[in-house]
């Protein structure tokens, strides 16, 4: 009788570690998903980032409308070239 009683025992620990070892590889993979999806949130944060910096740029060093419009500018990039 004593011996069964040994025998359950060592198969509930066995149960309640193959249990905590499934939970600690659930939680690592969690993990894992998280700091994947945060890195990719990161790097499309930083391209569309990159994206409004050069659109901003592209627009700043444009002439004016009016000067484009009347052909000032034209005459302008003739001058100076």
């Amino acid at each position: 009788m004593e011996s069964q009683c040994i025998i359950v025992i060592i198969i509930l620990l066995i149960i309640i570690i193959v249990i905590i070892i499934i939970i600690i590889v659930i939680i690592i993979i969690v993990i894992i998903i998280v700091v994947v999806i945060i890195i990719i949130v990161v790097i499309i944060i930083i391209f569309i980032f990159i994206v409004v910096i050069i659109i901003t740029v592209k627009l700043l060093l444009r002439p004016p409308l009016g000067l484009r419009k009347n052909g000032l500018y034209c005459a302008m990039v003739l001058l100076l070239s």
